[in-house]
């Protein structure tokens, strides 16, 4: 059971699943702690190798304590990150983006079990990293680590299960040190159809904000009914949305980077 009341200072890592246009589980534990100051370094499309260059350089600025919460809510492997031209690129997953990387690089230099060779030895070094911190933290995940989507190592061909073993051997310390992820809780999710500015329907499918306090609730993290009903509310407040745009005056703190002096390196 996490007292919340011993945490002056909360800071969370993620991608969308962690900071969106709504509230998260990241903000709702926010909603516990009110009394403790909140920094939320999530960033839609980050991969694993952004999430822990944030972790670290969190770290160097803010010089974690015994007082601090930290939970890295990692995503899945099949994600580029790049820093160019003073800021990050944030694709998201590899083989569904079209805008960032052409056909050509993907097909010539990318390996589904290369990014999960990457991104196992970052998330393992972040863990390390952590635990000799007197910080409390806590590790969980956004999908599977094994990838997402498209040539997510689905197939059950020999050389896929003898992958995923070896893997699994590797890293059975890192991996049974974390939570489970969003993806095994939340099996299924409301979907939106809202009107983009040309007025067509765009679906919006993440995780609503009773579908993360399920998922904080079923991993055994206390909300109080306070903040189950901040969840519920901010359910409410988006079926009520008709054009995409409209999401920002609903959710001000949320819909814009939750601390925008992070910036710079962060």
């Amino acid at each position: 059971m996490i007292d919340f009341k011993k945490y002056n200072r909360l800071f969370v890592f993620g991608c969308s699943f962690t900071q969106y246009a709504w509230p998260t589980w990241a903000d709702l534990l926010a909603k516990e702690m009110e009394h403790a100051e909140y920094y939320n370094f999530g960033r839609s499309g980050s991969g694993n190798l952004l999430i822990s260059n944030r972790v670290t350089q969190a770290n160097c600025k803010f010089k974690f304590c015994d007082t601090d919460l930290v939970i890295v809510m990692w995503t899945g492997a099949f994600r580029e990150d790049r820093y160019i031209d003073d800021k990050w690129l944030t694709a998201g997953n590899i083989y569904s983006q079209k805008h960032a990387y052409d056909k050509n690089f993907v097909k010539n230099y990318t390996d589904p079990e290369g990014f999960v060779i990457r991104d196992m030895s970052l998330i393992e070094l972040t863990r390390s990293y952590l635990s000799n911190l007197p910080c409390t933290a806590i590790h969980t995940s956004m999908i599977e680590l094994t990838g997402e989507g498209t040539n997510s190592m689905t197939d059950s061909d020999q050389k896929t299960i003898s992958f995923e073993q070896k893997i699994n051997e590797i890293y059975k310390t890192t991996l049974d040190g974390m939570l489970p992820s969003v993806n095994e809780i939340i099996t299924s999710t409301k979907k939106w159809y809202w009107k983009n500015q040309n007025g067509d329907p765009q679906c919006e499918s993440h995780p609503t904000p009773m579908d993360h306090c399920k998922y904080l609730l079923a991993v055994g993290i206390p909300l109080s009914q306070r903040t189950i009903d901040y969840a519920i509310e901010s359910c409410a407040k988006l079926d009520t949305v008709v054009y995409v745009d409209d999401l920002v005056t609903l959710f001000p703190t949320t819909a814009t980077a939750n601390h925008a002096f992070l910036s710079g390196l962060f």
